[in-house]
């Protein structure tokens, strides 16, 4: 599923990203270790379409995930995600993994 929103993500006449959003926000909070390939692909695609928008997005759903494996998987995969986007959720997933 996540690969298919990649085309319709880096589509540049799309602009419609809030859906999207929120049809990730279930997902990101199970982040099963399985699709930690996806997720780097799949917010590196949304952080080049819209930065801001995908930094807050991922620094609300590791905060109010009630698992701390939101946060874990994350951790892993930030050094494959672009830097601005793994420097904007940094602090965010130390200070979970710390409160586990």
């Amino acid at each position: 599923g996540i690969q298919a929103l990649l085309p319709l993500i880096q589509d540049p006449s799309f602009h419609n990203l809030p859906p999207v959003f929120d049809v990730l926000a279930g997902v990101v909070e199970a982040a099963p270790g399985t699709l930690q390939t996806d997720f780097v692909d799949l917010f590196s695609s949304l952080h080049r379409a819209s930065p801001t928008e995908t930094i807050y997005f991922l620094r609300q759903a590791i905060a109010n995930s009630s698992t701390p494996m939101t946060a874990t998987t994350f951790r892993r995969i930030s050094p494959s995600l672009p830097r601005e986007l793994a420097e904007g959720i940094k602090d965010l997933v130390k200070s979970k993994q710390v409160h586990k």
